[in-house]
């Protein structure tokens, strides 16, 4: 990242800035400091820099280019080079000892004492003292010298980098390959939100890092390292507002800007923290796995893209996790949570959790690690909750007997995982490649379930066995979300979703406690409760 000093622009009077490019023009100072680096190799850092600013920088004036922009190519050309420490031992074991040896003594019997006990001249020891100092590493150049053309794409894209880590907000457009800009943004924990018009344009509003009050220099690479995705899609454009001191300005690029397209395959994980989390997920053994291509999720006017998705057989929750963040990305996380039609986890930094989302049950805690069982949880809840507001926003006919059942049950149904189903079903005569259509036949046939009590178990206390014509189940008093998670399974399987969706949840409320006494004692399931042990 360029330091403020050496960036090279021009502001206008209407507040907009804008950045002083190299072009063709400048090959011809460029192909000097080639030259000029390539005679600094085992230089000392610091004598290289110094020579090449002395001969290259009145070049490059006279070509119409500053001495800090000359630098900034030097900065960023250094960055392919190597450096090594000059010296017979290491400096840190030379210092240890002629500092001791110094007390008392002068300067010449010191260094002949230090010689002597370290078995190297006396001549070496004062340039080896500080050898391992920045300024005083010896420069090894890279296997491949950088050409002019190169220096001047470099320069460009390293300016529009610099001025974009500098940022409080930016809006872009992207006309095409947007699964890739938004990718990139996501990956890098970019706080962007996304808007997509009747066009097809996508409208990007990412929160820039002086929007922060913490993690700044991060999340400023962070949005750099984003930018040549955007560049490399055609016909893009952004505006930014970057503050330079006490004056915020105005950038706007677009796809006439000379930017290279530099732009390299996404990475698989962002660093360590989705890394750790996959890990953690596949030794859980559960039924969910990670996948990267998920859908987007529209609430109202925006677009939201989480991060991935975690699917158990056809269910499937996507999941986004909040990093960085401001007080209107945050709003902009709780509107998704309010809004979404489809089970949703956020993973929210504790640090920055409050008010909503420490009560949602969707929401999961973390800070440095997020823990996999705990997503895992909160993604049943997730289903739970999306079944819940299907069915409000559905509700069943007046006739329906869910209509007039209790709404406020006290002992649930839990339907044992898919694969123990799929066992007992085909077991029953289901056909095994069609075992999910009539298994939801069964439930909704309400005169083909039976019950059966059965012992009961150490820790969920009385059993209770659902039979139908194709499939067994099983149910207690404790635990309520495995239920809505059948439900799930069994109404994506079915050609009339709401429907179907209606009828199941009634057999389960059906067979719910109620409420009132009297009608817990007509309750079939209720009375195999009460009179188990």
């Amino acid at each position: 990242m360029l330091p403020t000093r050496l960036l090279s622009y021009r502001r206008s009077e209407d507040g907009a800035i804008h950045p002083t490019w190299l072009g063709a023009r400048d090959e011809v100072w460029l192909r000097e400091l080639v030259a000029e680096a390539e005679a600094s190799a085992e230089r000392r850092s610091d004598d290289a820099d110094e020579r090449i600013l002395e001969r290259v920088a009145p070049l490059a004036h006279r070509h119409g280019s500053a001495r800090r922009v000359v630098e900034a190519v030097w900065t960023i050309e250094r960055r392919r080079w190597k450096s090594r420490v000059d010296a017979p031992l290491p400096p840190e074991r030379i210092r240890e000892v002629v500092f001791d040896l110094a007390v008392g003594r002068t300067r010449e019997d010191c260094l002949a004492l230090a010689a002597t006990k370290l078995g190297i001249a006396v001549d070496a020891i004062v340039p080896a003292l500080f050898a391992d100092r920045a300024g005083a590493r010896r420069l090894v150049p890279p296997e491949a010298p950088s050409s002019p053309a190169s220096l001047v794409e470099l320069y460009n894209l390293a300016l529009a980098q610099a001025l974009l880590a500098r940022s409080s907000a930016l809006v872009a457009l992207v006309r095409a390959n947007m699964r890739a800009v938004i990718g990139y943004a996501k990956l890098h924990r970019l706080m962007a939100s996304f808007d997509e018009n009747a066009e097809g344009v996508t409208r990007v509003s990412i929160s820039g890092p002086l929007a922060l009050f913490h993690d700044t220099l991060k999340y400023g690479r962070a949005l750099a390292t984003w930018l040549p995705s955007l560049i490399a899609t055609p016909g893009w454009s952004l505006v930014a507002r970057v503050v330079l001191g006490d004056e915020t300005l105005r950038l706007a690029l677009d796809g006439n800007s000379p930017l290279p397209r530099t732009h390299a395959m996404a990475r698989a994980h962002d660093s360590k923290l989705e890394a750790r989390f996959e890990k953690d997920l596949r030794r859980l053994s559960t039924s969910w796995s990670i996948i990267r291509e998920g859908g987007a999720v529209r609430v109202g006017p925006r677009t939201f893209y989480p991060d991935f998705v975690l699917v158990s057989g056809e269910t499937r929750v996507l999941v986004e996790v909040v990093g960085f963040w401001t007080p209107e990305y945050l709003a902009e996380k709780a509107v998704l949570l309010r809004g979404a039609t489809v089970p949703i986890v956020l993973c929210v930094d504790e640090r920055h959790a409050r008010g909503e989302f420490v009560a949602d049950p969707r929401v999961v805690l973390f800070r440095k690690t997020i823990d996999a069982a705990a997503v895992v949880a909160a993604c049943e809840r997730a289903v739970v909750a999306a079944c819940e507001r299907a069915l409000v926003a559905s509700p069943p006919e007046p006739s329906h007997p869910l209509a007039t059942a209790p709404v406020r049950p006290t002992h649930h149904v839990v339907i044992a995982p898919m694969a123990a189903v799929k066992h007992h079903a085909v077991r029953a005569g289901a056909r095994a490649e069609r075992w999910r259509e009539e298994v939801f036949e069964d439930l909704t046939r309400g005169s083909q379930l039976r019950l059966a009590a059965r012992a009961p178990h150490d820790r969920y206390g009385p059993q209770i066995g659902i039979v139908g014509e194709r499939f067994y189940a099983e149910a207690n008093r404790h635990n309520r979300r495995g239920d809505a998670l059948f439900i799930h399974h069994v109404t994506t399987v079915a050609r009339r979703p709401a429907g179907p969706l209606r009828l199941v949840e009634a057999q389960c409320r059906l067979l719910d406690v109620a409420a009132a006494p009297s009608a817990a004692r007509a309750d079939p399931v209720a009375s195999l409760f009460e009179q188990a042990p």
